[in-house]
């Protein structure tokens, strides 16, 4: 994903099995993230003060350490 400033105004984003994505450090302003199924994501860091977040099958995801503000969080 290069240019994410599109995704400023959105609520909820799917990106479910989405096997290209890699870098979701912009995604932090959402309020629902769907990654389910997406095996190239890492690092999640930057995702702490989303309300949910889905990272059941993102099996390259090993620190969810930094996720302690996320309401509801999917593994």
């Amino acid at each position: 994903m290069t240019n994410v400033s599109a995704l400023s105004g959105l609520h909820n984003l799917n990106l479910s099995y989405c096997f290209k994505v890699t870098d979701v450090s912009a995604l932090g302003g959402l309020h629902t993230l769907n990654l389910n199924g997406c095996v190239k994501v890492i690092d999640v860091s930057a995702l702490g003060d989303l309300h949910t977040l889905n990272l059941h099958s993102c099996i390259k995801v090993t620190d969810v350490s930094a996720l302690g503000g996320v309401h509801t969080l999917i593994l």
